[in-house]
């Protein structure tokens, strides 16, 4: 795990042809969890060749978070589990309340990013 730019070293390789992988830079990343939005910097590499693997962030591996993941395992719970026992509108409402936490209904579920 990187702790900083100068204290990263070694270079990934790409998974499907094995070149050593081209540097991005650190861009952000942010997430929705249940203390509200979070965002930091990690350092991300692609493919110089252009194969079809997208960016890589070993970082986001480490965190355990999927490619395009916008939301937390936590929030993600505690929304399913709300949705569960209430009514969409009362469950909305309280996480809302207690989280602050909005979310929006799609033929009254919660979006299909918080699931």
């Amino acid at each position: 795990v990187c702790h900083g730019p100068k204290q990263c070293s070694g270079r990934p390789v790409c998974p499907v042809c094995g070149t050593p992988l081209e540097n991005k830079g650190w861009l952000p990343r942010t997430l929705m969890t249940v203390i509200g939005f979070i965002t930091w910097k990690r350092k991300v590499w692609r493919c110089p060749k252009g194969c079809k693997t997208g960016q890589i962030a070993p970082f986001d591996s480490e965190l355990g978070l999927k490619p395009n993941q916008r939301t937390g395992t936590e929030l993600k719970q505690t929304a399913c589990v709300l949705a569960v026992f209430l009514p969409f509108n009362i469950a909305a409402l309280l996480l809302k309340i207690l989280l602050g936490q909005e979310c929006q209904a799609k033929n009254q579920k919660f979006r299909h990013d918080m699931i």
